[in-house]
């Protein structure tokens, strides 16, 4: 009995000390076998520092886990510690209870090129492999597990795109989930992040595993958003980016239905800046915001709040073919470049990881998938403004620069067809445009505007004066009200442009201008004061790829200039409300040598003319009709034809200051229009006092 004794107590000792032993040294041998295998086990080199397992309490701690690139040179991941208590108790009843899980300060490093990512092996290796055998798919009992206290604190992860070469740091990285288990589908899960390039991220997640609805809340303060230059790039050339970003958004949907969400909160962006390729500002404005008051894709409805934005400053620069925007696109959002050469495999490889095309695919297909059969926003406020418009297709640059910029929209609905706004805005300092207009939400470019132009100082345009006259504004303020049509691209424009007391300088030759006379085109229109009154209609198809607003006003300028001068009697007539050919000629019957009533007539309403037009001169031009060389009238006919002249001039010289200069006789031969075609005429040629 002693002896049975001793052995039990032997077998006893030793079964403890195997316990003991299996206790104290469970954990460097499973540190040793995890480092040892690693590579076999995942294609990848794993160290641990320090690795406890404690059998009695379920208690794992592992220290300084480093898991390497797959060169085995360059670390991949690390984590400080990982703590886990497992409930023992819980395990021999089949559930696998994890009553904590702590992950303290991961650190990771993501490399991506194209589609390929620096642990891409891992993902092939641990992928469902096609060829193994098929699994079994008899229904079996639910695999139970409870998870508690799962938390991320200090986490750290630094991307690098080599297709962009882009750089993003996500650091203070803390996730929690209080509890998940199987016979629970509600998950629940809060964050908070900051990126080293500034701002911070944090929010809250809720999620029903079974059906897959979610919800979730969103902060997003004082974000830095230059990070999303270096993909924005490969299609602009932009030089800087800077703005600061604030969101508060929640939302929910249904993970099944990426397409489908409800969505409430704000954006703001504050003091955005964008530099081009010029090194210049380009785009920029003080302060952003939209108020998503309730948008529900599943329902088709967007009520959006105020929409605000104060301090907006845009420069345009205009060049022969293009504008300065059009010359910053490098290529567009299909990878197409301006000129229709398509992108080569290695940018349409690269482009699938850029989160901006991703964003502008998902915008694409939520628009195929969504309809927004009804939306309203409060108002849409514009204050603040500035443009800086520098035209480069003249002589020299001319520089426009608008100030005071401000524009309202209020009460926009899909119910309501008649939209209004109002705009205002300052002008080279001195001028000032006001605007109504109202439009379709549904047809946003089917509009209606009336517009008025206040003390414009046409001194500031006189390079578009040289250009297109040969002549600059030496003096003149125009005044401008007009209306424009916009329906179905049909442009329609009625403008009644007023200048006050305009005058040229001097002529200036170049090549590119239309070479009118505009001295003489500026006496014919021009009042006694030196006021001038235009009417101008632009009407235009802008479907026609060649023709926009530019080239419509263009053309309806020199259709206007070319008139005048073709027919300067019309213009005339239609001012001064006779027919043309009252400023067109005056006909006299053969051997007549005094004034008929309706002759009379005439030139009362010429003296009117050159009373009113103190530049004009009036040249009398008496037409000699013959088909023979060298013709000389006869003594007779000069005769005729000189008391005639004396005839019009003491007509006409008691109402002109300066008749000398003003009156003009002159002969012009003119083959023979009849045989019998010896009426005496004088045609009526216009110019200009030197």
């Amino acid at each position: 009995m002693k002896r049975m004794y001793k052995v039990l107590c032997w077998i006893f000792g030793i079964l403890l000390g195997l316990l003991l032993a299996i206790l104290l040294l469970i954990s460097p041998v499973a540190r040793y076998v995890v480092e040892k295998n690693s590579k076999s086990w995942i294609g990848r080199t794993v160290e641990i520092d320090k690795l406890g397992i404690n059998l009695l309490n379920g208690r794992i701690n592992i220290r300084d886990l480093t898991l390497f690139e797959a060169d085995q040179d360059t670390v991949f991941f690390h984590v400080d510690q990982i703590l886990v208590n497992l409930n023992l108790w819980k395990l021999w009843q089949g559930i696998y209870h994890i009553e904590q899980l702590h992950v303290v300060d991961p650190s990771v490093r993501i490399i991506q090129k194209g589609d390929s990512l620096n642990f891409s092996d891992l993902i092939i290796r641990f992928s469902v492999n096609s060829n193994a055998h098929p699994i079994d798919t008899l229904p079996g009992k639910p695999l139970k597990y409870i998870l508690e206290d799962l938390s991320v604190s200090g986490g750290y992860i630094h991307y690098t795109s080599r297709d962009f070469e882009a750089d993003i740091n996500v650091e203070k990285m803390t996730f929690e989930i209080p509890a998940v288990s199987w016979d629970d589908p509600e998950l629940d899960l809060s964050y908070s992040l900051s990126l080293a390039s500034g701002g911070d991220v944090a929010g809250s997640f809720h999620l029903n595993q079974q059906s897959l609805d979610y919800t979730q809340q969103v902060q997003v303060d004082s974000l830095k958003i230059a990070f999303i230059l270096p993909y924005l790039q490969p299609y602009l050339k932009v030089k800087q980016l800077d703005a600061t970003c604030l969101l508060a958004m929640i939302t929910a949907g249904n993970i099944n239905d990426p397409y489908r969400t409800a969505m409430q909160g704000k954006v703001d962006i504050r003091q955005f800046n964008l530099m081009g390729w010029k090194e210049q500002k380009e785009l920029a404005f003080d302060h952003f915001s939209i108020a998503f008051d309730s948008v529900n894709t599943i329902k088709g409805f967007a009520k959006i709040g105020d929409v605000l934005l104060d301090g907006l400053y845009l420069k345009e620069d205009r060049y022969d073919s293009t504008t300065l925007f059009k010359k910053l696109i490098i290529r567009n959002f299909n990878g197409e470049t301006p000129d229709g050469r398509p992108p080569d495999s290695t940018f349409i490889k690269a482009s699938k990881s850029n989160p901006i095309i991703l964003l502008v695919d998902y915008i694409k297909e939520m628009q195929k998938e969504v309809v927004i059969d009804s939306f309203s926003a409060k108002q849409v406020h514009i204050t603040n403004g500035r443009m800086d418009f520098i035209d480069y297709t003249l002589l020299k640059p001319e520089n426009i620069y608008i100030e005071q910029l401000t524009l309202l929209i209020s009460d926009i609905n899909s119910s309501n067809c008649n939209a209004k706004g109002t705009f205002h805005t300052k002008v080279q300092t001195t001028g000032q445009i006001d605007a109504e207009f109202s439009f379709c939400p549904f047809k946003p470019y089917d509009f209606e505007a009336t517009y008025q132009l206040k003390n414009i100082n046409v001194i500031h345009y006189n390079e578009y004066s040289i250009f297109y006259t040969d002549y600059p504004f030496k003096e003149g303020t125009l005044y401008y009200n007009g209306s424009i049509s916009l329906k179905n691209e049909q442009l329609k424009m009625d403008n009644n442009i007023f200048i006050k007391k305009i005058y040229l300088g001097e002529k200036v030759d170049n090549d590119a201008g239309m070479h009118l006379p505009m001295k003489l085109i500026l006496a014919i229109i021009r009042d006694k004061e030196g006021n001038v009154f235009l009417e101008m209609p632009v009407s235009g198809n802008l479907k026609d790829p060649k023709v926009n607003y530019w080239t419509l006003i263009k053309q309806a300028l020199g259709n206007f200039f070319r008139k005048i001068f073709s027919s300067p009697s019309r213009q005339l007539a239609k001012e001064y409300g006779e027919d043309e050919q009252f400023f067109k000629d005056i006909c006299f019957d053969k051997d007549q040598l005094t004034l008929t009533g309706r002759q009379k007539h005439q030139l009362d309403k010429l003296a009117q003319v050159l009373t009113d037009k103190p530049q004009l001169v009036v040249d009398f031009q008496h037409l000699v009709y013959h088909d023979s060389v060298g013709y000389t009238p006869s003594d007779s006919i000069k005769h005729q034809t000189e008391r005639r002249n004396l005839l019009l001039k003491n007509y006409l010289s008691p109402y002109l200051n300066d008749p000398e200069n003003r009156i003009n006789f002159s002969v012009k031969n003119e083959p023979a229009r009849k045989a019998n075609d010896d009426s005496p005429c004088y045609r009526l040629v216009y110019s200009v006092m030197k």
